[in-house]
C-alpha cells in the first residue's frame, strides 16, 4: 500500500467518526422539570392546574362572601340587597314602617271605669274594644278595622259601628308615646225600638310594655 492510498483511508475514517459523533439520537436526553401540579376536585370532577391553582365553578367566579361568611346575593333574586321596606316597594306593596306608638293600649272610660283597649300597628289603629252604656243601653263590643286608621301627628279620629247598631265616634290625642286620652260619643238612635239616644264619655289609656 503506497503512501497516497494510506492517506485516503485515514481521511475516510475521520469523516465516518465525525458523522457518528454528530448523530443526535446517540446524545442522552436532557431532564426538564415541570414543577409540582395541583389537582382540585369540584362539582365537574378533577381538573389539573399549575402549582397553587384553585378550580372555581362558573357560578362562583368573581363572587365574594359578605360579612360573617354570608352568602353573596343571588343575581336572579329581584329583592337581593334590599331591606324590608325597599323590597316591599319593589314588589308593589306599601312599605311598613314601625311607629313608637305601636302596641296594645289599655285604659278606662268615665262611665264608671268601664274598659277600653285598642291596638296600633305600623302607626295605624287596627282594633278597638269598648265596654259602654247609654241610658239603659249597654254593651261590650269589639271593632276590627278592615282598613286601619292612620294616626295623625298628635292623635286620631274615627267613626265605626258596634254590633251593627250603635255608631261610635272616637277621638284621641297622645301626651307622649306611653299615654293617650280622648272622647267617645255613642249614638243609638238608629237602633230601632232599642234606641237609647246619644251618650258621651272620656277615656284615658297607657301603652302596655311588650
Amino acid at each position: 500500500m503506497n503512501q497516497l492510498e494510506s492517506g485516503r483511508i485515514i481521511l475516510i475514517a475521520s469523516a465516518v467518526l465525525f458523522v457518528w459523533g454528530c448523530d443526535e439520537s446517540r446524545i442522552p436526553p436532557r431532564m426538564v422539570s415541570l414543577g409540582p401540579t395541583t389537582s382540585v376536585t369540584g362539582a365537574a370532577g378533577n381538573r389539573a392546574g399549575s402549582a397553587g391553582a384553585v378550580a372555581m365553578r362558573p357560578a362562583d367566579a368573581g363572587m365574594k362572601p359578605g360579612k360573617g361568611g354570608a352568602k353573596a346575593p343571588d343575581p336572579l333574586d329581584a329583592d337581593a340587597g334590599l331591606d324590608d321596606e325597599d323590597a316591599g316597594v319593589a314588589n308593589g306593596k306599601p312599605p311598613v314602617k314601625a311607629s313608637p306608638r305601636d302596641g296594645h293600649w289599655l285604659g278606662t272610660t268615665s262611665q264608671r271605669g268601664r274598659q277600653i283597649e285598642f291596638d296600633i300597628v305600623a302607626g295605624a289603629l287596627t282594633f278597638v274594644r269598648l265596654s259602654w252604656g247609654v241610658f239603659g243601653c249597654d254593651g261590650d263590643n269589639t271593632n276590627v278595622f278592615q282598613t286601619p286608621v292612620p294616626l295623625a301627628k298628635d292623635g286620631f279620629s274615627t267613626t265605626f259601628v258596634l254590633a251593627g247598631e250603635t255608631t261610635v265616634t272616637m277621638e284621641g290625642s297622645f301626651e307622649d308615646d306611653q299615654s293617650a286620652s280622648g272622647t267617645l260619643e255613642f249614638n243609638t238612635e238608629g237602633a230601632g225600638i232599642f234606641s237609647c239616644g246619644v251618650g258621651n264619655a272620656t277615656w284615658s289609656a297607657t301603652r302596655e310594655k311588650p
